[in-house]
């Protein structure tokens, strides 16, 4: 996705794309934490 298309979303899914940008890469680094605690 180049940067002139992210600039023409809406602002509401610019921001939802943020909050699951943070929630997925919190999944994955919990993910890689407890694979690296087994």
């Amino acid at each position: 996705m180049s940067s002139n298309e992210y600039a023409e979303l809406p602002l509401r899914r610019k921001i939802w794309f943020a909050i699951f940008g943070c929630l997925q890469n919190s999944m994955v680094g919990g993910m890689l934490y407890r694979m690296g605690l087994h």
